[in-house]
């Protein structure tokens, strides 16, 4: 088999990413139903002291590899001779956790895709030079100028080839440096694919030593197929797009303790005087536990996140005392044989930027911002320029303008956004006003109340200082709608509708009234055990829809007297009752129980050949749910207990093909049946001829031919011709059997069968040396 990994120093020199595109060709990605750009995040585990390279890589289906350096069944360059580095680390200038090939050949073109996950060397092998990268690459030699589209596992790239020549018309390398230990990585490539026809060596997720189909696509496309321009020729017939899915891959697993993949995306919080929340989003494998824990603010112990199923996992945490809060949250992952995994994140504010904007005419740039935080009121900066003051900086002369600004908070949040530029002068003018208290309230100025401007598609944000006061500026002339809201709170008037006119406006006041109201709580379980994220929605004089926490509770506050309906709903619950009419009069309404039912649901399907079903085939379903079946007596499988969501079955059984070869699949609240796949048995033959030393044909010599879990003999006829029929897709060892006074030249020959019959293996017999 042809090694078609190339060595990494002879292709590129330093580059963290670079895509090579020659003979007037452009590519663009274009990715269709596929996470995350067709790529997810590969995890960097500890550092090897041995080579300096990563100990292990991991990726989001749980698949962690160890460098791949077994000579059976793995590429590498071997240790350089005198080199003691390369003898120290055992390979010499490249390896690699992963890599996979595919190539496809016809008279018309030469299409080649590597993909690999790789450590190389900027210089020489020697410690302090070490490149490990993600590697995506195409060459392909086209018959004709025209559009050119490939797909592959992690996506779709297109091509516009101007002219043809000599040599490859389209090369391309997407390759991007993996940064650190204990890292994420957003690479060219992931999650890897493994081999399941035929299945892979134990210990490993492929052998590079011989072609294998293979599953773990994120885009679903487990192939690596080339679309040409219309009416042109690759090899199938004009316009007819030519494809493989067959897949030299290698692998080793890592067989070491891990510890649970855990990254955390974000831990804010928002507070006012009297209320205060705590957000915590994070990242780990689906199956994982993860909790948070901190002091002083939090309860006592862990408080376990939300996960989607998918790695994503939420938390958010209501304050009873906003004035206290930790000064960092402790988030932890554990999953089964696995060590736990704990990351310390600083609890910080959210900023948000309202405003950025650069005049031209007048070199003015201005920003204005706010903090979650409407207690402490942290001091704002905008990076390279000073702080805000209520909420606005305006600085003066600034002849080159940042594409970008980015304003911090003292407690640590921080925001980024794009400058918008006015290229021309343009007076503007400001509405600003006062929120106070009614006199039954307390009367003084209301801080920390939320005011919002529209005008056509115009919104800006803003809230009140500590003397109640708003202000927005930066305002053309024009009609603008002032609206104040605070939970709790009516206010008088409710908006007011200001036409600015050449000049500012302000006394644009509101009073501010704390509203009689009251709250609907209750739980939401199933046998007795919470529900967490059961939609609830809210109908009557006020209409608000919640979500259940860890504990199953749910609840509805700042609502007036009158009579309400409640309604739950869960993709994978039925609930009873459906809903509850109740009614507020003059105190808070508790207790409003719900009993939720688990809905489950099935996919199932036939696989047969052409006399008749199939039994024995393993099918794998990947998605919400991971699991391996085998068809029965009818060829029947069935997969039960399925919740909502996308999966993808695929057939394997070895010596078959499969049609269609995966099948994706949509579980919505019912049944999927008729999942069905067509079966070819691809078994072929390997002939030849035994003759003597004048060229006449030997008789009643015995053949053998062995393989993995293979073994099968014949004898040649008269005429020392031989045939092995029933052979599958396979390397294979054809042998004579050695006979007393003779020998046999070659004495074996290595056979590689690859969906056709194998011709032409030639031995010849002579008289053994006395």
């Amino acid at each position: 088999m042809e090694v078609k990994l190339m060595n990494f120093k002879n292709q590129l020199g330093l580059f963290s990413l670079m895509i090579l595109l020659i003979i007037s060709s452009i590519s663009t990605r274009l990715y269709a139903q596929c996470p995350n750009s067709g790529v997810t995040p590969i995890q960097i585990g500890t550092e090897n002291p041995n080579n300096g390279f990563a100990t292990w890589v991991r990726d989001t289906n749980g698949v962690a590899l160890e460098l791949c350096l077994d000579t059976n069944y793995c590429f590498f360059d071997p240790p350089i001779f005198g080199n003691p580095f390369s003898q120290q680390i055992g390979f010499g200038e490249e390896a690699f956790w992963w890599s996979a090939d595919a190539r496809i050949t016809t008279p018309q073109l030469d299409a080649l895709l590597i993909l690999a996950v790789e450590a190389a060397f900027l210089g020489p092998v020697e410690n302090g030079e070490q490149f490990p990268f993600t590697r995506l690459r195409i060459r392909m030699d086209v018959p004709s100028p025209g559009t050119y589209t490939v797909i592959h596992p992690y996506g779709q790239e297109t091509f516009n080839v101007e002219a043809i020549g000599p040599g490859q018309e389209i090369r391309m390398s997407r390759d991007i440096e993996m940064i650190g230990f204990n890292t994420l990585h957003n690479g060219a490539v992931g999650p890897v694919l493994v081999a399941v026809d035929p299945l892979p060596p134990t210990g490993f997720v492929g052998d590079i030593n011989i072609d294998q189909r293979v599953t773990g696509s994120p885009c679903g496309t487990n192939f690596f197929r080339v679309i040409g321009p219309a009416g042109v020729d690759l090899g199938n017939g004009p316009g007819v797009p030519v494809e493989t899915d067959l897949f030299a891959v290698q692998g080793k697993l890592f067989t070491g303790v891990l510890p649970t993949q855990l990254a955390v995306d974000r831990t804010t919080y928002s507070r006012t005087s009297t209320t205060g929340q705590i957000d915590v989003f994070a990242t780990s494998a689906p199956t994982a536990i993860v909790s948070v824990s901190g002091s002083p603010g939090l309860p006592t112990g862990e408080i376990f996140l939300t996960g989607d199923g998918t790695g994503r996992f939420y938390k958010n945490l209501i304050l009873d005392d906003p004035s206290t809060i930790p000064s960092f949250l402790t988030i932890t992952a554990n999953r089964a044989g696995e060590s736990t995994t704990s990351i310390n994140s600083n609890l910080v504010d959210l900023v948000t930027i309202t405003k950025a904007e650069y005049n031209v005419e007048n070199s003015t740039l201005t920003v204005e911002a706010n903090s979650s935080d409407r207690l402490s009121s942290p001091t704002l900066t905008l990076v390279g320029y000073g702080n805000l003051t209520s909420g606005q900086i305006i600085v003066n002369n600034v002849t080159v303008p940042p594409s970008v600004v980015t304003v911090t908070s003292s407690i640590g949040g921080s925001a980024t956004l794009p400058v918008t530029v006015i290229p021309f002068a343009q007076a503007t003018y400001s509405i600003s006003g006062t929120i106070t208290f009614s006199p039954e309230n307390g009367g003084g100025p209301a801080t920390g109340v939320t005011v919002i401007l529209t005008s056509g598609t115009l919104t800006r944000v803003t809230s009140t200082d500590t003397n109640g006061v708003y202000i927005f500026s930066g305002l053309a002339d024009g009609s603008y709608t002032i609206t104040p809201n605070r939970s709790g709170y009516s206010f008088n008037p409710s908006n007011l509708t200001v036409n600015i006119s050449g000049a500012d406006v302000s006394n644009q006041n509101f009073t501010a009234t704390l509203l009689n109201i009251f709250s609907i709580s209750g739980t939401i379980t199933s046998g007795g055990t919470p529900i967490e994220g059961v939609s609830v929605v809210l109908t009557g004089p006020v209409s608000a829809e919640v979500t259940t926490n860890a504990s199953g509770l749910y609840t509805f506050s700042n609502l007036p007297n009158g009579t309400y309906t409640i309604t739950p709903s869960h993709q994978n619950y039925n609930f009873s009752p459906l809903n509850r009419t109740v009614t507020i009069n003059g105190s808070n309404v508790i207790g409003q129980i719900f009993i939720g039912t688990l809905i489950t649901r099935s996919i199932s399907g036939t696989i047969t050949t052409t006399t008749g079903p199939l039994a024995g085939v393993a099918v794998f379903l990947t998605g919400p749910v991971n699991r391996t079946v085998t068809t029965n007596n009818s060829g029947v499988y069935n997969f039960t207990g399925l919740l909502n969501g996308n999966y993808v079955v695929t057939p394997v059984l070895t010596g078959y093909s499969f049609t269609p070869t995966t099948a994706n699949v949509i579980v919505n609240n019912a049944d999927v049946t008729g999942i069905n796949f067509s079966a070819v048995n691809r078994v072929f033959s390997v002939s030849g001829r035994v003759i003597n030393q004048n060229g006449a044909g030997v008789a009643n010599v015995i053949i053998k031919l062995t393989g993995t879990g293979v073994i099968k003999t014949v004898r040649t006829n008269v005429f020392g011709n031989f045939t092995i029929t029933g052979v599958a897709n396979g390397n294979y060892v054809v042998s004579p059997e050695p006979q007393p006074g003779f020998v046999f030249d070659p004495i074996n020959r290595n056979v590689t069968v690859n969906n056709a019959n194998v011709t032409g293996i030639r031995f010849r017999r002579t008289l053994a040396p006395q």
